[in-house]
């Protein structure tokens, strides 16, 4: 037997449907927003100590 649902009903549910996509695909880009985030912070902590080392070395240089 199939059931009928009232079209406010059916409506709703397509509503509530699109809505959940929507969060999905939301959730989706901003996981991948932050894996990006994540490899450019790791990227300027290396920069930040090659920078720091290099600063060191030369700093070295001229108290010699």
């Amino acid at each position: 037997m199939i059931r009928i649902l009232p079209l406010p009903v059916l409506l709703f549910t397509v509503y509530l449907t699109r809505q959940r996509k929507v969060l999905e695909n939301r959730s989706l880009a901003d996981e991948e927003r932050m894996d990006a985030l994540e490899n450019q912070l790791k990227e300027a902590r290396f920069l930040a100590e090659e920078a720091d080392k290099k600063y060191d070395e030369v700093f070295k240089m001229h108290i010699t």
